[in-house]
């Protein structure tokens, strides 16, 4: 036996009137989620020099990498988990390079470890934004 509603149509399943049945469906509810309005969309073009910053070499593996430096996202406003930086504060960089500056130092290190850290993440930055 098929459903009928007031639109006249054969079944309930081609119905195109907002008939709604009296018992809603079994199992959990979907939860509604709020989506963000706005996005940052990442809008990075490639510099004309296509040498690593680091290390001078072309390796077809470059490519615009963000900061991993504590301090460099601290002084950007960071301490949001999963926020993004911007897009001025990444480095041209070898896959290479990265590996070595994308290794963050432990957090017991002292001070001068992670000064140095964010010192050379600063210095490929500059290579590559003013330079």
């Amino acid at each position: 036996m098929t459903k009928k509603c007031e639109c006249d149509e054969q079944s309930f399943n081609n119905c195109t009137c907002d008939y709604k049945p009296k018992f809603g469906k079994p199992g959990f509810k979907v939860r509604e989620t709020k989506k963000t309005k706005i996005s940052k969309k990442r809008t990075i073009e490639k510099p004309e020099k296509m040498n690593c910053v680091r290390c001078g070499r072309i390796t077809e593996t470059e490519s615009h990498r963000h900061s991993e430096s504590r301090i460099i996202k601290f002084l950007d406003g960071g301490g949001i988990m999963a926020g993004k930086i911007p897009d001025k504060l990444s480095a041209w960089l070898c896959d290479s390079c990265d590996a070595v500056l994308s290794k963050t130092p432990p957090k017991n290190s002292s001070e001068h470890v992670l000064n140095k850290h964010a010192l050379d993440w600063f210095i490929a930055i500059a290579k590559t934004w003013l330079i």
